[in-house]
């Protein structure tokens, strides 16, 4: 769900936020592209940001010509799985499949753990992972709003707004309440370290970890790919929560303000890329070497 938020950063605006949720790093706006329910109008200096979980709502008060229940608990939205993406989720997970079968035999042995079969085993588990998020989580086709102090005075500068499906209970907050609790961040983290793990698990399963007769150039491209591509989840995780509160301030900050923040990302993200070319260069070689790719004459 969203709610709205002021951008200008002053004390007193944000003053029922700070009350709710302290940490202001961890607003996060939604960008201008998402669907939100409603005929909506933003005016400048607002931004729309996801409601921080923990959050108390109450039901919203609405015209005396319209009737709801005051049930939150109970309240439905829209939702839906996507069957088409879990059925393309499948086959890419079949055809991942079948490319690892074949990597059992003579690659595995000329190539140890860098055999070019086995490259797909992070992306094989990745899109094994994703079904199982599709067929547990529905998707929703929009977000919708939920009411805060600071929607009253966007409409009277000017804003529109559609209609919002509970308010933020700041009365309710009797503390801060935490973006995460140290027991959620402790079992999130081994969560997704075991996910990281599990592509090295795969490889090493099927293949022993054997050398082989492969280059050190191919080992080190072919792990550096695999150990990169499967742990880059934890430093993407940890720059996204760095970075969080750069929404928040995104849209008061000077045009030299973004391009630094800008080139931090990059400095940040782009070498990851490194590791990815090479494998990918590397796995065509070892084809080519292989002798899979045929030239036909026609």
């Amino acid at each position: 769900m969203l709610t709205l938020l002021s951008t200008t950063v002053d004390q007193q605006q944000v003053s029922w936020l700070e009350k709710t949720f302290v940490p202001l790093s961890a607003v996060t706006c939604v960008p201008p592209n998402r669907k939100i329910y409603g005929d909506n109008h933003l005016p400048e200096a607002y931004c729309f940001m996801t409601v921080p979980e923990g959050i108390p709502l109450k039901p919203c008060s609405q015209p005396s010509d319209m009737t709801r229940s005051t049930d939150l608990k109970n309240m439905e939205l829209g939702s839906r799985h996507s069957v088409p993406k879990i059925l393309v989720g499948l086959v890419q997970t079949l055809i991942g499949a079948m490319t690892l079968y074949k990597a059992q035999g003579n690659q595995i042995a000329q190539y140890g753990y860098t055999a070019f079969g086995l490259s797909v085993v992070p992306y094989a588990f990745m899109l094994l992972v994703n079904i199982i998020t599709a067929l547990v989580t529905p998707e929703y086709s929009c977000m919708y709003l939920i009411h805060t102090p600071d929607m009253d005075d966007a409409v009277k500068d000017g804003g529109r707004f559609g209609e919002t499906f509970a308010s933020v209970d700041v009365e309710a907050v009797q503390e801060p309440i935490p973006s995460f609790t140290d027991e959620f961040n402790l079992k999130y983290g081994l969560f997704l370290v075991l996910l990281v793990l599990a592509p090295l698990a795969i490889v090493g399963a099927l293949s022993k970890f054997q050398v082989s007769s492969s280059s050190s150039s191919q080992r080190g491209w072919m792990l550096s790919w695999l150990v990169v591509g499967s742990a880059c989840s934890l430093w993407m995780a940890f720059i996204a929560k760095s970075t969080k509160g750069m929404t928040y301030y995104w849209r008061p900050l000077s045009l030299r303000d973004k391009a630094v923040a800008v080139a931090f990302l990059c400095i940040t993200t782009l070498p990851l890329w490194v590791p990815a070319i090479g494998g990918m260069v590397t796995v065509g070689l070892m084809i080519q070497e292989y002798g899979i790719c045929t030239k036909l004459d026609f």
